[in-house]
């Protein structure tokens, strides 16, 4: 989380988008590092999850800065209004999510988007899984978490670097 404070502490983005609330951790932080301005959608399926983040960022003070948006993001993104300075997604795991490129459409030229869960190429490269992903995401995990990384890398509206098995795109067309 810290490196995700300071992308939104540098970057000082106005309209940030989260994918896969939890509990609100992530929200927190990210409002709190953009600024006072900063406004951050953030979408979550689990309404039990949507309830404690929402009370987790008032208590925080934040509740006016974010939203908490319930159901699946890739219903939900499509009546967003872009663009966004800063997308996180959370919500991705082992293999390519179906809303990949609405969270592009929705990036202004120069936005950042950042991806947890890269621990997995680190896993499905060196053949050495921290876990049994295979129960969680399928017997073909390890491929899948490859092929993502591989089109997220050739996107042609995306620069991408993996940091610290973070994954940071940043739109560039």
């Amino acid at each position: 989380m810290r490196f995700k404070r300071v992308l939104a502490r540098a970057t000082r983005p106005n309209r940030l988008l989260e994918v896969g609330s939890g509990l609100g951790y992530s929200a927190l932080h990210l409002a709190s590092a953009a600024g006072p301005d900063a406004k951050l959608t953030s979408i979550e399926r689990d309404t039990e999850h949507v309830a404690l983040a929402e009370q987790n960022v008032a208590k925080a003070g934040l509740a006016g800065r974010v939203q908490f948006i319930t159901g699946e993001a890739v219903d939900l993104i499509p009546a967003l209004e872009g663009p966004y300075d800063f997308v996180y997604d959370d919500g991705w795991f082992a293999k390519e999510p179906p809303y990949l490129e609405l969270m592009i459409d929705l990036l202004r030229p120069g936005a950042l988007l950042v991806m947890a869960n890269w621990f997995l190429l680190e896993d499905a490269i060196t053949n050495t899984p921290r876990n049994d992903w295979a129960s969680f995401a399928g017997p073909t995990w390890a491929d899948d978490v490859k092929a993502y990384a591989r089109k997220l890398v050739a996107h042609p509206r995306l620069e991408v670097s993996f940091l610290a098995l973070v994954a940071v795109g940043v739109k560039v067309a």
